[in-house]
């Protein structure tokens, strides 16, 4: 298997959406992502509102960091995008 590329998927609720907003917008002025919608409902696997970030391979280090130092209130899946969808986000997601 081989990755492509990495996402990290921001997960918040109506009582955080300010603060999660922030924290995109955030990551969208400081690094060269692709910011999903902020989605106020579940999608596909996820199991509550959440955006997505597509993160390239030579930004995933930086982003990582920063995600680990600035979540704060929010869980955030990351994985790889290997072409599997199913195992990108369970088996190899963190």
């Amino acid at each position: 298997m081989t990755v492509t590329e990495y996402h990290a998927h921001v997960y918040f609720n109506d009582s955080n959406i300010h603060q999660a907003k922030i924290l995109i917008e955030c990551i969208r002025e400081e690094f060269n992502v692709n910011i999903g919608r902020m989605h106020e409902k579940t999608v596909g696997p996820h199991p509550v509102w959440s955006c997505g970030i597509e993160i390239s391979k030579s930004e995933f280090e930086k982003v990582y960091a920063y995600l680990l130092l600035n979540h704060e209130e929010f869980s955030v899946l990351i994985h790889p995008v290997t072409g599997d969808d199913m195992l990108d986000h369970t088996k190899f997601a963190m």
